[in-house]
């Protein structure tokens, strides 16, 4: 059995990368520019559990198909959530209620599918969620969090602009193996949009027939410096010279769109007379497919 210090260290490795996913996915399903800030990771005893389970806070509870049996949890804290969705929607979240969970569902989920597409691009197989339950209340461990030797808490920290949103992720051992055996042969009980036939052993989407027939089509590709929201009466009163403030600060990001769907994001460069853009993060290779399908 590994000793704490290597099941952290192993568990360290991976975080980056996987909250990098995260934070484009969230991006995506909050249209916002959301970015992903020093992953950590710690072990848990029972008695941080227990702590856990003293206040009632945001669960969202899952587990990867392959390994149904293991359960995991995404725990947000309340006023956090508040904050960030009140920073998204541009309007006062004064507290989580449960209409506030259902019209921010597909935020939400937006964090599992973070992870997982994260973990399926390491161990080169599409990984799935199942069971994926979203609740208001005091966390429970679940069994085989009792059976394991040791739970791991990785937390992802999300921000958008001043706000900040702590993502604690927990899973046992055994989840920790099955995202860190990329030299092992993948299961068959992985499942996803693409089969193992589609997806070769880097974790990047083999060029199969059916993409071939895409490669020829063309798409149109945009930068965005950003968005504003204006009512009717000041969009009339611009003119020659006026100033229209977007919601990004210089030296910020400038989002790369294929079709109207984020695929990187990059920095404003002049090349001679003309502008251009330099690419300083993209995404993983299997939502660029996804996207590219998606848009053709």
């Amino acid at each position: 059995m590994s000793s704490v210090s290597e099941i952290i260290n192993q568990a360290g490795q991976i975080q980056e990368a996987i909250w990098q996913t995260v934070s484009s996915t969230f991006s995506e399903a909050a249209n916002a520019y959301v970015i992903s800030k020093d992953p950590r990771v710690t072990t848990l005893e029972p008695d941080d559990l227990n702590a856990i389970g003293a206040t009632r806070q945001i669960l969202i509870q899952f587990a990867f198909a392959h390994i149904s049996d293991h359960t995991q949890y995404l725990i947000l804290d309340e006023s956090q959530l508040a904050g960030f969705l009140t920073g998204i929607q541009g309007k006062l979240v004064p507290s989580i209620t449960e209409p506030v969970l259902t019209d921010s569902r597909a935020i939400l989920e937006s964090l599992v599918q973070g992870i997982c597409l994260g973990v399926g691009n390491m161990v080169g197989e599409p990984v799935a969620a199942i069971g994926l339950q979203i609740r208001h209340a005091a966390f429970d461990p679940p069994e085989n969090f009792e059976r394991s030797a040791t739970v791991v808490q990785a937390t992802g920290i999300l921000t958008l602009e001043s706000t900040r949103l702590e993502c604690k992720w927990l899973f046992d051992v055994e989840t920790l193996k099955a995202m860190t055996a990329v030299d092992e042969a993948p299961s068959k009980a992985f499942t996803g949009k693409a089969s193992a036939s589609e997806v070769g052993p880097s974790g990047k989407p083999a060029e199969d027939n059916s993409l071939q027939l895409l490669m020829d089509i063309p798409l149109e590709i945009s930068v965005e410096l950003g968005r504003v929201k204006m009512v009717v009466r000041d969009i009339l009163e611009l003119g020659a010279g006026s100033i229209v403030e977007i919601d990004k600060a210089a030296g910020e990001p400038v989002d790369v769109l294929v079709n109207g769907r984020l695929v990187a994001r990059g920095e404003v460069v002049v090349i001679e007379d003309n502008f251009g853009v330099r690419i300083t993060e993209i995404l993983n290779p299997a939502e660029r497919l996804a996207k590219l399908n998606e848009a053709a």
